[in-house]
C-alpha cells in the first residue's frame, strides 16, 4: 500500500473517530455499517437520524466530486436504531482520478471499525417495467 495512502487513512480514521467520540460516551458509538450511495440515491440519507456531517474535503484522501447528485459528504447517524454511515458521492473511474481515493475512503471505514460496506449505483434500463428509481 501507497505510504500517501496510509497517511491520508490514519488522519481520516482519525478525524472520524473524534466526531465519533462526540457521540455519546468516547467509543460507544461505533457504526459497522456503511452505505456508499451511488448517482440518484443520496435522499436515502435522509432516512438517517443525523449525529454528524463530515464532508469529504476534510478527510485526507477522500475525493473531491465534480459529478451531479454526488455531494461528498460522510453522514454518521442511525436508522431504526442502527449505526449507520452514509457516504453521499463516490469518484468514478472514468473521471480519471484513478482507484486511490476508493482505496482510502474503504480503507478508512475498516479502520474506524465498519465490517459491512454496502455498495449502490444508478443503473439503466430499456425495460417499461423498470423506470428510473427501481430497485434491481
Amino acid at each position: 500500500m501507497n505510504k500517501d495512502i496510509n497517511r491520508d487513512v490514519k488522519l481520516s480514521a482519525a478525524a472520524i473517530t473524534a466526531r465519533l467520540d462526540k457521540i455519546g460516551a468516547p467509543g460507544a458509538f461505533r457504526p459497522r455499517l456503511a452505505v456508499i450511495l451511488g448517482s440518484g440515491l443520496g435522499a436515502v440519507a435522509d432516512l438517517l437520524k443525523e449525529e454528524a456531517n463530515i464532508p469529504y474535503a476534510k478527510l485526507p484522501g477522500f475525493p473531491r466530486l465534480n459529478v451531479p447528485g454526488h455531494e461528498g459528504s460522510l453522514r454518521i447517524g442511525t436508522v431504526g436504531g442502527v449505526p449507520v454511515m452514509f457516504l453521499k458521492g463516490r469518484v468514478h473511474p472514468y473521471e480519471g482520478k484513478g482507484f486511490s481515493h476508493i482505496k482510502a475512503m474503504i480503507r478508512t471505514l475498516k479502520t474506524v471499525g465498519v465490517d459491512t460496506l454496502f455498495l449502490t449505483n444508478a443503473a439503466g434500463s430499456l425495460r417499461e417495467d423498470n423506470p428510473p428509481g427501481t430497485l434491481v
